[in-house]
């Protein structure tokens, strides 16, 4: 499993999914217009689940680094070591 699907896989299990759930039974419970208010929105639980996506932000930002890193040095590589085409060689037709 590559760094990105485990990251982006921890930001919605850690973060997204509690918050939908949260938000979901205060719409059911008092409202659609009370479950996006600023009161469940800054609410100590929103705030903590937040905190929970961290983890896999900061997984998904070494990944893209690294893809970053690896793209730019290919880049330079081809550069500096460019391939070099060898021309076909052409036989008489008989």
């Amino acid at each position: 499993m590559s760094q990105e699907t485990i990251s982006i896989s921890g930001g919605l299990v850690f973060g997204l999914i509690p918050n939908d759930f949260h938000q979901l039974v205060q719409s059911i419970e008092q409202g659609t217009w009370f479950a996006r208010s600023a009161e469940v929105i800054g609410s100590p639980w929103m705030r903590w689940t937040v905190w929970l996506r961290i983890p896999g932000d900061i997984i998904f930002a070494i990944g893209a680094l690294t893809m970053f890193i690896f793209t730019v040095r290919a880049i330079v590589a081809l550069f500096h070591f460019p391939v070099q085409t060898i021309p076909p060689k052409l036989e008489a037709s008989r």
